[in-house]
């Protein structure tokens, strides 16, 4: 008969055994059961370029991306892995979870995911497109420090702050909407964004930590009339108002939008002139699709060009004036991957397109799956 200190010891062993989390392999993946019956992706194995991750695995669901799951050592430039579609079985995405997937162009987020851990996106230095879930109550620090090849990024109404250097040195970032929800934003949230242009928030001014735009030295922010909080500057960068002018959508929508390869995708422009009639502008429209960029000219053509912004030509140059929605681009059998296309004005009118003057713009992201 065991001894009292004995029959205490294994006992101890075996309730480590029953609470102590296991990683089970499954496939390419490897995960942990949680208290609830749902799984944690813990890990991935594969060599696909594209990964799907399912939403069950032997019958059960997938709710949590683990930290770390194909981030840092697991996802290096050797890997992978480009694009990532994650199901909308998925709640919450971990921290460091595709950090340093470096190869990574897309990433489809569900509107499920109410949670993203910080640096889960960090360095990953061709993720061209990303689409904020509408569910997402914050964004985490540096969740997208490092992303130099995003170029807009919207922020839904839903999040109501951004953390530490969340978007901090996205060199090739451009434009940026800020929903309304958003009350506070850390510091060095968008800093060394070097090509941005405009910050257009939809909401009342937020509460800002230190150096929130440092060194984004072209980014001039813009708020709605009928707003507050606002100064001549904010978070040391011009501020003005700005209306609802350029309009851009995709298949009806101007929010960013997926598709599959075999949908047809329709992209629309409209103007609202406001009190603004006659100035003279010029308009652009722009494109850019997966690494190659084009510009639409007079004619209705899209026209390749090297991605030198002084190398494309507006498609207009004349007075403001309403534009109702004109249809731009129709098109079908899209390859798989990540567009963005811009529309914008920009003051003087003379075939420049002056990133560091006066310009509005709009724009729309479309992931073709």
């Amino acid at each position: 008969m065991p001894s009292t200190s004995s029959g205490f010891a294994w006992a101890l062993s075996l309730l480590f055994l029953l609470t102590t989390t296991v990683a089970v392999k499954a496939g390419d993946y490897t995960y942990t059961t949680n208290s609830d019956n749902t799984l944690t992706i813990t890990g991935y194995t594969g060599t696909n370029g594209l990964v799907v991750i399912p939403s069950t695995i032997e019958g059960r669901t997938v709710a949590h991306i683990g930290y770390g799951a194909f981030g840092a050592f697991g996802c290096d430039e050797n890997t992978w892995l480009t694009s990532i579609i994650i199901p909308d079985s998925v709640i919450s995405i971990g921290g460091d979870a595709f950090y340093h997937c470096s190869m990574l162009t897309n990433a489809i987020i569900p509107d499920s995911v109410t949670s993203i851990g910080d640096e889960a996106f960090g360095d990953c230095h061709n993720l061209t497109s990303v689409r904020i879930p509408i569910r997402l109550t914050s964004i985490g620090s540096y969740v997208f420090d490092f992303n130099v090849s995003l170029t807009s990024i919207t922020i839904p109404d839903s999040v109501t702050n951004v953390g530490f250097r969340a978007f901090g040195y996205c060199r090739g970032l451009v434009s940026v909407m800020i929903g309304r929800g958003v009350t506070s934003i850390a510091q060095k949230a968008f800093g060394g964004c070097s090509r941005l242009v405009g910050v257009y928030f939809m909401g009342n001014a937020p509460n800002i930590g230190s150096d929130v735009f440092d060194s984004d030295n072209n980014a001039t922010v813009y708020c709605l009339p009928g707003t507050t909080g606002w100064g001549w500057t904010f978070g040391g960068r011009p501020a003005m108002q700005w209306w609802d002018g350029p309009q851009i959508s995709a298949n009806g929508m101007r929010g960013d939008i997926s598709i599959n390869r075999a949908d047809t995708l329709k992209i629309s422009v409209a103007m609202n002139a406001d009190g603004h009639a006659g100035v003279p502008l010029d308009w652009w429209a722009i494109a850019r699709a997966n690494s190659s960029f084009y510009y639409l000219n007079s004619l209705g053509q899209w026209i390749q060009f090297d991605g030198n912004f002084s190398n494309c030509h507006p498609v207009l140059q004349t007075g403001l004036f309403n534009l109702p929605s004109v249809e731009v681009l129709n098109a079908r059998g899209l390859q798989p991957g990540s567009y963005t296309f811009w529309f914008a004005i920009d003051y003087p009118m003379d075939g420049i397109l002056n990133l560091g003057g006066y310009i509005l713009l709009d724009s729309v992201n479309v992931t073709v799956e």
